[in-house]
């Protein structure tokens, strides 16, 4: 099955944002805005979200996904390691979170978010952010995001065009006998 990252090497007008692993604190209850496709250039920046990763210290820490699309209505979807694990939801699945470590002795706990849309949700506008609990200070020891960013929509679209109707695409039925 054709996922978007196969398709991009044919695409026009993106580029990858990656953020390198980055380790942060974030005082109780407050949050750490990680990506903002709106303040982080002079117009927003249209694209899809890859994956977003962490590593922290306190299982409720939340890791939240806010963004608009086609319908112009912003929407958040949020895990954190405790409602992961609570959920079973340990491996990718079609929720796009899920956590690899739960570790209470050691306090190590990770959320990924990676969503399971094979071409991707295009998104006009994108905001990730990490959460605190309420009453406790936590340690990210280590966040990453890796994100496609349309800079250029007309070339975007273009190429998507131009690539549905070259002939790699096209669907060959055999001949009747």
């Amino acid at each position: 099955m054709t996922i978007l990252t196969d398709l991009l090497p044919f695409l026009k007008g993106w580029k990858y944002h990656f953020q390198p692993p980055v380790a942060f604190t974030i005082p109780a209850g407050g949050w750490n805005e990680t990506y903002n496709s709106k303040t982080n250039y002079d117009e927003p920046i249209d694209g899809y979200i890859l994956g977003v990763s962490g590593v922290c210290n306190q299982p409720t820490t939340t890791l939240q996904i806010l963004h608009v699309g086609p319908s112009k209505q912003e929407r958040s979807v949020t895990g954190s390691p405790f409602a992961l694990n609570a959920g079973g939801l340990q491996y990718p699945n079609g929720s796009g979170f899920w956590y690899g470590v739960y570790n209470a002795v050691l306090g190590i706990y990770s959320a990924y978010y990676t969503p399971d849309s094979r071409l991707g949700s295009f998104n006009d506008y994108m905001r990730i952010r990490v959460l605190a609990p309420a009453g406790v200070a936590t340690t990210v020891s280590s966040y990453h995001h890796s994100i496609v960013e349309v800079y250029d929509r007309k070339a975007w679209l273009n190429s998507w065009r131009k690539m549905f109707q070259s002939d790699v695409f096209k669907v060959r039925m055999p001949k009747e006998a």
